[in-house]
């Protein structure tokens, strides 16, 4: 079985992990990592919103750059944070910049929101952008999260998540992270399926499917 882990900052050496590819999340500056890594490590790099302050349109274009490479499977994390970084006003900005640049590429938006979701909502509906957005850490109320299923929405699920929403999520819709958990993916994808009272066999295939089907160059290498 292939477990993948769409959303990570850190890469578990275990031997018992050798059947997971990772996303592995970078920074602009962190672009020299790509050739160092394993080729079971793929990559996503994004302006997260805590980092926009400074010379902010340096750092996107070296991540303009960055993710035109065929290890780099999305753009992001990108998004808004109410309690840290920029000004909303940059932030929102720089998000927007992020977005243009995912439709650019064609490559998935990985998603980082906390509580700006009038500002999210209205940055989706002024962009109207094609590629998939994934809400990675996802832990909203099930309010929130039938409304951005309704909107077509992907989520990526990691050590903490309302049970509730989970169950509400489509399994064509779901991925799976550790984002900077201490537990494994394995660990994760087993919470995961015991919640959702589904078979693990059966989960693990899900996502498999859903992470070929959206990253279309990690595809190119199975």
């Amino acid at each position: 079985m292939q477990y993948y882990d769409i959303h990570t900052h850190r890469i578990i050496s275990d031997a018992k992990e050798s059947n997971v590819k990772y996303i592995l999340n970078l920074f602009p500056e962190d672009n020299g990592k790509i050739n160092s890594c394993e080729s079971n490590v793929f990559f996503s790099c994004g302006l997260h919103p805590w980092y926009g302050d400074g010379d902010y349109k340096t750092k996107l274009q070296l991540l303009s750059d960055i993710v035109r490479g065929d290890r780099v499977v999305a753009v992001g994390e990108a998004g808004l944070d109410k309690f840290r970084g920029a000004k909303p006003e940059l932030q929102e900005i720089i998000f927007k910049e992020q977005i243009l640049l995912s439709e650019e590429v064609s490559k998935p938006l990985i998603i980082h929101n906390v509580k700006l979701w009038d500002s999210f909502f209205k940055a989706y509906k002024d962009m109207k952008p094609n590629q998939p957005w994934i809400l990675h850490g996802y832990r909203g109320k099930p309010e929130l999260t039938e409304r951005l299923l309704a909107m077509g929405f992907y989520f990526s699920f990691g050590e903490h998540y309302n049970i509730e929403s989970l169950r509400l999520v489509p399994l064509n819709r779901m991925f799976c992270e550790t984002d900077e958990s201490v537990l494994s993916i394995n660990s994760i994808y087993t919470n995961l399926s015991e919640s959702l009272d589904i078979d693990s066999s059966s989960f693990i295939l899900s996502i498999e499917r859903n992470v070929l089907d959206l990253f279309s160059s990690i595809s190119l290498e199975e």
